[in-house]
């Protein structure tokens, strides 16, 4: 698990490094898998004037989640991908708030990361957000 001290670390970092680096701000995208996945769309949603992307891979999202509608130059874009019966749920609040999400059936193992077929869609929308 994780605590919302997690959160307030997430965004420390992110402001240590928007400080100190030359960061392309139209691509910076937060990611968590599993549970780690809510922990990063709770992070995303209280840096969205810095956070462009979000990736959540196979997320359990809590059966009465609910997200804010998409507010202009401030939209996140998803990439989602897994098997998880609440993935279909969360596409659809996502794209009803006015989101753009990109789904992914590809499940990621971890032990085999750099031979994932999933790599290569998730790799292909982080050269594309900075076209959003």
């Amino acid at each position: 698990g994780w605590s919302f001290d997690e959160v307030e670390n997430g965004l420390r970092l992110l402001s240590y490094l928007e400080k100190n680096y030359e960061i392309d701000r139209r691509r910076i995208a937060i990611g968590g898998i599993e549970s780690g996945s809510l922990l990063a769309y709770i992070t995303a949603m209280q840096a969205q004037e810095s956070v462009r992307g979000v990736w959540l891979c196979n997320p359990k999202m809590p059966p009465r989640f609910r997200m804010p509608p998409c507010e202009p130059f401030k939209a996140l874009h998803y990439f989602i991908n897994g098997t998880d019966k609440s993935i279909e749920r969360f596409v659809d609040i996502a794209r009803k708030s006015g989101y753009s999400v990109q789904q992914n059936g590809g499940m990621l193992e971890t032990a085999k990361l750099p031979e994932s077929p999933l790599l290569q869609p998730l790799q292909g929308w982080l050269r594309l957000l900075e076209a959003y």
